[in-house]
């Protein structure tokens, strides 16, 4: 087959367009060209991340999910407030990590503790930072006071809601119901918390809950804890 109609047109198939194929294929898995192997991840069953929860008028907590957070849901969700706590990390998003050794390991553990300890002084990065941390508490407290104050979260009116486009992350929410704006709120709490998912019984382990951040959210102030 050639491209054109005319005698100079180029061959598209045939011996040398496969012999080509097939040296760019070998180089490219011998990483002699490009590296395409080290662009993928590897799945694992740990995973911290970061919980936010609300405390309303009532007594009731709720979950604050990401999509509540919208136009900032793919940030609460993914990697977002690792800057809050000091204990390393050693994966990305949802529990990937780009080593399989690593991967491996965290699936030997089996959830022990005292394993995952190792690995993540071994593996992890601390992300602590006290000036991004107190930004974004300050950030919700504010925007939680405007809100019970009763400021407009979105620009559409509520009937037109639906029309957002959907969140971009799909995950494993929360045991708390969702926060939408049931009733004001008196308290933000901030978790840092670590799960194992259990293959044999298809369910999330929690291995750690911490509070890392509290604040008190009042009509007109607002005062960190």
């Amino acid at each position: 087959m050639r491209i054109g109609s005319g005698p100079g047109g180029a061959p598209l198939f045939g011996l040398a367009g496969g012999v080509t194929a097939a040296v760019i294929i070998l180089l490219a898995c011998a990483d002699l060209l490009w590296q395409p192997f080290h662009l993928g991840w590897w799945d694992s069953p740990f995973t911290a991340r970061m919980q936010w929860q609300v405390e309303a008028a009532s007594g009731r907590s709720y979950g604050l999910y990401n999509d509540f957070m919208c136009p900032y849901e793919r940030e609460y969700g993914r990697v977002f407030g690792y800057f809050l706590t000091d204990e390393p990390v050693l994966h990305g998003h949802l529990g990937i990590v780009w080593d399989q050794d690593l991967r491996d390991r965290l699936a030997a553990s089996g959830g022990d503790r005292t394993a995952l300890l190792l690995l993540k002084s071994q593996y992890g990065h601390i992300h602590a930072d006290s000036r991004q941390a107190d930004a974004h508490c300050h950030y919700l407290a504010a925007m939680f006071t405007a809100l019970n104050q009763g400021a407009r979260k979105s620009p559409l009116p509520s009937h037109l809601r639906r029309l957002k486009a959907p969140g971009g992350q799909l995950f494993h929410w929360g045991d708390l119901p969702r926060y939408r704006r049931q009733e004001p709120v008196h308290r933000i709490v901030i978790h840092y918390q670590e799960h194992f998912y259990r293959a044999d019984t298809h369910e999330f382990e929690l291995l750690a809950d911490v509070v890392v951040r509290e604040l008190e959210v009042h009509f007109n102030t607002v005062s960190p804890l």
